[in-house]
């Protein structure tokens, strides 16, 4: 694994900043993957494949800023770059690879295929206020929004091939209101949705 990155807080006048960033490589050798096991007849709970080579890079950055007290605005993203560069096994039965159909006892190659459980892209962006009520307590408000790109789940087959191989992209927005200590109590009150 190699990482390498920057965390900072900074004021530009009078106005903070927060700015982190990482850059990160990491090479795996003899990753397992699960596969199905298609031998009902036998006691098995599944097969596994051991030789996949692997190659995940990526970026990661988060980014805010406090125009103004008690307001806040930020975000974050990454983007990762997940490739097999080798992930060969031997099929129990006829499939089709990335180097076409394999015969039963072949050797198949899925280097082709996308990372398994791995979205390239997320990102989001928040929005909170905190309003000093005095003696009463305080008022904050949260909204965000995160969005992840869609990712494949099957380890050894051609998307394809496989009703639900991949998940979608999806996107989330939440909001909350919270009351703080309320009247000098030390309850809180909130309410927030998904």
């Amino acid at each position: 694994s190699y990482e390498i990155g920057i965390k900072s807080d900074f004021n530009l006048g009078d106005v903070p900043f927060r700015f982190n960033s990482s850059l990160y490589q990491v090479e795996y050798k003899g990753l397992q993957r699960a596969m199905g096991d298609y031998n009902p007849g036998s006691n098995a709970a599944g097969a596994r494949t051991l030789n996949a080579d692997a190659r995940i890079k990526g970026i990661e950055l988060e980014a805010s800023v406090r125009p103004f007290p008690g307001f806040e605005l930020g975000g974050n993203f990454s983007y990762t770059d997940a490739k097999y560069k080798k992930y060969q096994y031997v099929v129990n039965q006829g499939a089709l690879a990335c180097n076409g159909f394999v015969s039963a006892g072949g050797i198949a190659d899925s280097s082709c295929l996308n990372f398994q459980y791995v979205s390239p892209y997320i990102w989001s962006a928040h929005a909170s206020y905190d309003y000093d009520l005095g003696d009463m307590g305080s008022l904050a408000f949260f909204m965000n929004y995160s969005h992840t790109s869609n990712q494949n789940t099957d380890a050894s087959q051609l998307p394809q091939l496989q009703p639900g191989a991949v998940l979608e992209a999806y996107g989330k927005f939440n909001a909350s209101i919270d009351w703080r200590n309320v009247a000098n109590s030390g309850l809180d009150l909130g309410i927030f949705g998904t």
